[in-house]
């Protein structure tokens, strides 16, 4: 992943963070990869709710 979803503020300019961004990923990796893809994206959605993205946000996901 890059730092942007990481780094990606919300309307008080808190960013999400890294504590959190690991734990999100603890709660969703033993779902169906579309499914996870659907959650990171709900998630930072509603972390950036009325505000633009800052940076560019990549998350790749590899199922072996």
């Amino acid at each position: 992943a890059s730092d942007g979803y990481i780094d990606q503020n919300d309307k008080e300019r808190k960013k999400y963070g890294k504590t959190a961004f690991k734990e999100l990923l603890k709660g969703v990796c033993y779902l169906p990869m579309v499914e996870q893809q659907q959650k990171l994206t709900e998630e930072i959605q509603k972390h950036m709710y009325s505000t633009i993205q800052r940076d560019d946000i990549t998350v790749i996901g590899l199922q072996l």
